[in-house]
């Protein structure tokens, strides 16, 4: 009986793992798909490539997770017509985050003079 104990809880010990990174693989290839069909139908609606970047990323549980928007700074307006398309698509439970791309303020430099 102490045999069949241990070989469950060993078994238990490699087997968990395994199943649990199945598990997982199964969530995020579920979110890149999803992430892949956002992404085109953006594309389609804005007819072409566009400067709006999607991340889909998988929750804990099965109807969880995060669909972000990626777009410049300055070109928020682009968002309207896109939130419209993107909202059919989400699954139940995810929630849609919009992030603006951190904008980098440069300034230009001085004109030297030639002498």
């Amino acid at each position: 009986m102490t045999a069949l104990i241990t070989m469950s809880l060993l078994s238990l010990l490699f087997l968990g793992p395994l199943v649990w990174r199945l598990w997982r693989d199964r969530l995020e290839s579920r979110a890149l798909e999803l992430q892949a069909e956002i992404q085109a139908a953006i594309n389609a609606s804005l007819g072409g490539e566009s400067m709006i970047a999607v991340r889909v990323n998988a929750g804990s549980r099965e109807q969880s997770g995060t669909v972000e928007l990626f777009v410049p700074a300055g070109w928020e307006d682009m968002l309207d017509p896109v939130w419209r398309v993107v909202l059919p698509l989400m699954p139940a439970g995810y929630t849609l985050v919009f992030r603006p791309s951190p904008t980098s303020v440069r300034r230009a430099a001085p004109a030297r003079r030639a002498a």
